[in-house]
């Protein structure tokens, strides 16, 4: 699948080399850019979209920080305990 086998891998290196920050995309506070990084890494490594491994970005340790860095949210958790 070319989802699979080119377009996210690339996507995923590009979205690294533009990541300047740690943990977050600006440095030590988030932005709506991490937000956003978050739910498109959750929604592909979560392991429920047909035909793509959960371990799509297992290699891409920016962007998994984020995604962890923004789960990890005292506000983020409350959120997600709602649902």
């Amino acid at each position: 699948m070319a989802l699979v086998a080119g377009f996210l891998p690339a996507w995923a290196r590009y979205a690294e080399k533009n990541i300047p920050g740690e943990p977050f995309f600006g440095g030590a506070k988030p932005h709506v850019v991490d937000l956003k990084l978050h739910m498109a890494v959750r929604w592909f490594i979560g392991g429920k979209v047909d035909h793509i491994p959960a371990a799509i970005f297992a290699s891409h340790r920016k962007l998994l920080g984020i995604h962890d860095a923004v789960r990890d949210r005292a506000g983020v958790k409350s959120w997600y305990a709602k649902a």
